[in-house]
């Protein structure tokens, strides 16, 4: 009963610190107008700020340009290629593990008769688990159009086939919402994306084992990639110290 009492202390605080701060990635290639390489800067990634991070709901606002503007996040095509949003992928370990579409989708647009096609839906808002060949990158998304374009080995969609990927979680009502966050031109997105976490995503998020990865595109022109830390240094302080007094309580208590 004890250790019960005391497992359960330790991850509402560990919950609690979690949902208390937004956690903010930046983009790591800010460049000229935002973008790497990109096309009339229109897949610029400013920032992903994590407004929720607890057992009830994972909640990010990504800041971006995508496709001139459109709230509607459509595909967008240059020459003969097919661009599409970015999955938010999550690694550990160096691994991709887990990850939601902002988008449902199955077959690469660009695969033609390819391995890439025959994929069951990715529904956007769900929370996948990555498996072995779980994901694509934007070189198996251009099906080697332009292989130096675009940055070829980045990871950009998941992809659902014989196991590739399995569903953890069900989507929310409307999990992902557009809104522009200033008309300039190109015009820049407020892209809200929420969904449910399980266990397992949560162990890793309070560990401190997860980094977050997203392309603007499936040309992977503009990526951001970053350590998502939680809880803060300092609160470890607070929670061992709480820990210490609930001991020393339990102690009192059962002398009584």
């Amino acid at each position: 009963m004890k250790k019960a009492l005391m497992l359960c202390a330790l991850l509402s605080i560990m919950a609690f610190t979690a949902s208390a701060t937004p956690y903010v990635i930046g983009d790591p290639y800010p460049g000229i107008n935002g973008d790497v390489i990109g096309d009339l800067s229109a897949f610029d990634i400013r920032q992903i700020r994590f407004l929720q991070l607890d057992q009830n709901l994972i909640q990010a606002e990504i800041d971006l340009n995508y496709d001139g503007g459109d709230l509607t996040l459509a595909q967008f095509s240059t020459g003969t290629n097919i661009l599409n949003i970015g999955d938010l992928l999550f690694r550990a370990g160096g691994d991709y593990r887990y990850g939601v579409a902002l988008q449902t989708h199955s077959n690469s647009p660009n695969a033609g008769s390819s391995f890439h096609t025959g994929g069951q839906a990715i529904l956007a808002g769900a929370l996948y688990q990555i498996n072995a060949g779980g994901v694509l990158t934007a070189d198996d998304m251009l099906t080697d159009a332009c292989p130096t374009c675009y940055r070829p080995n980045e990871a950009v969609w998941m992809w659902n086939q014989n196991g590739s990927v399995t569903q953890l979680t069900n989507a929310i009502n409307n999990p992902v919402s557009v809104a522009y966050a200033n008309q300039g031109n190109p015009a820049e997105l407020l892209v809200r994306i929420s969904f449910v976490p399980d266990n397992t995503f949560m162990q890793a998020l309070l560990g401190n084992q997860l980094s977050v990865h997203f392309a603007s595109a499936t040309c992977a022109n503009d990526i951001v990639d970053g350590r998502l830390v939680v809880p803060e240094p300092g609160t470890w302080v607070l929670l061992g110290a709480g820990l210490i007094g609930l001991g020393l309580w339990r102690r009192k208590t059962s002398r009584a």
